[in-house]
């Protein structure tokens, strides 16, 4: 095997200390740092948590989270860096969180150079806490196809992406659809792009919990979902889409072959019991709300009593949104629904405590991969 090098020479930490550490003593070290933190110096884990996250110099922010995540569930950290340059090296620190910020567990900070990327799978394995499940956060671009990707989902029991992130996402879902249905299984593949939805899933649910607007969910014709375009004028569908195909997915809506177009404002033509309808995602200037993030949604339906709209819309309290339905003949009745901006320290907490499978994502991958095939997503 080749050797390589390993030095510390570690990236700006997102709290506590980094300490270069060889990864031979890397318990002792450990140890160490604990008992200058605490009398104990011993640590219960729940969980190992490996993070890739781009270079050193951008990683700040998934290491925050990552630490934050830790508190909550006890963790064995391990943060990998792909650095550039052609030389073989692996550089390592370490770094426990201060006193006072309850559980947090120490992170092991790995900064990969040129050919040891291909070591990296090895290095994390004999890192891990044995007995304890392992969990995979890609905090980027999408991952499949990348050697380290491959390596590293091999050990996992989980992989959590983040396809808001990714440069071609359509064509990442369908690599995912692929991974999950053929390939992996066994992994539980999880979207924080999905999981920000949840708010906005059970708002739209709670539209047809009456008698009175129950039968228009059957009769949805058209819907349009609003998502914001931030000042840098990126463009990130992402959320709209997802959601769109849920509903999709959810009434039994298809796909029309050759009828849809995806870019700032996307159009998905499908049918339902031979009827057309349409899915508009509609890019919206908003400088004040996450690029990519959902901005209001609106359905329109009909039944033998008349024509229905049911819209979501956000408000400038963002701690609410308005819930208005208007049905044909009848006043408008619209209420404010209580509304939280769940950040992805947030989401990733509440998936490492329970892994498992999530059927209704595994089917909204499926709706949408075909539109990534097609050429939907260039």
């Amino acid at each position: 095997m080749e050797d390589v090098r390993t030095e510390a020479a570690p990236p700006t930490p997102p709290n506590g200390t980094l300490r270069p550490v060889d990864l031979r003593d890397i318990d002792d070290a450990i140890k160490q740092l604990r008992h200058e933190r605490d009398a104990s110096g011993t640590q219960t884990y729940l969980l190992n948590l490996v993070v890739v996250a781009g270079t050193g110099a951008d990683a700040t922010p998934a290491q925050a989270v990552a630490a934050v995540v830790s508190a909550s569930y006890p963790s064995r950290t391990i943060i990998v860096h792909q650095e550039a340059g052609s030389e073989s090296r692996l550089d390592a620190a370490l770094a426990v969180p201060p006193a006072g910020t309850g559980g947090a567990s120490e992170q092991i900070v790995l900064n990969v150079y040129g050919d040891a990327v291909r070591q990296v799978a090895v290095t994390v394995s004999s890192l891990l806490i044995p007995d304890i499940p392992v969990v995979v956060w890609w905090a980027g671009d999408t991952p499949f196809g990348l050697p380290i990707f491959s390596q590293l989902v091999d050990i996992a029991e989980q992989i959590i992406v983040d396809s808001g992130a990714f440069l071609h996402p359509l064509q990442a879902w369908e690599q995912m659809e692929r991974f999950i249905r053929d390939e992996y299984a066994s992994v539980v593949f999880t979207d924080l792009s999905w999981l920000r939805l949840m708010s906005w899933r059970e708002m739209t649910a709670q539209f047809f919990d009456a008698a009175t607007t129950r039968p228009y969910l059957d009769n949805i014709h058209g819907l349009r979902v609003t998502y914001a375009v931030g000042d840098s004028q990126s463009v990130n569908p992402i959320p709209a889409l997802l959601y769109g195909a849920w509903l999709a997915t959810r009434l039994g809506w298809e796909l029309v072959p050759n009828l849809r177009r995806v870019g700032r404002d996307s159009l998905l033509v499908l049918r339902h019991r031979d009827t057309p309808l349409t899915i508009e995602c509609v890019g919206q200037n908003a400088a004040n709300a996450a690029n990519g993030s959902v901005l209001g949604v609106e359905l329109t339906a009909h039944n033998m009593d008349g024509t229905a709209t049911f819209a979501l819309t956000r408000t400038d309290d963002p701690a609410h949104i308005r819930s208005t339905h208007v049905m044909e003949g009848q006043s408008p009745e619209e209420r404010m629904l209580p509304y939280e901006e769940r950040d992805s320290a947030d989401l990733l907490s509440s998936q490492v405590s329970a892994v498992r499978r999530d059927a209704v994502y595994e089917d909204v991958l499926d709706f949408l991969a075909p539109i990534a095939s097609a050429g939907g997503g260039r």
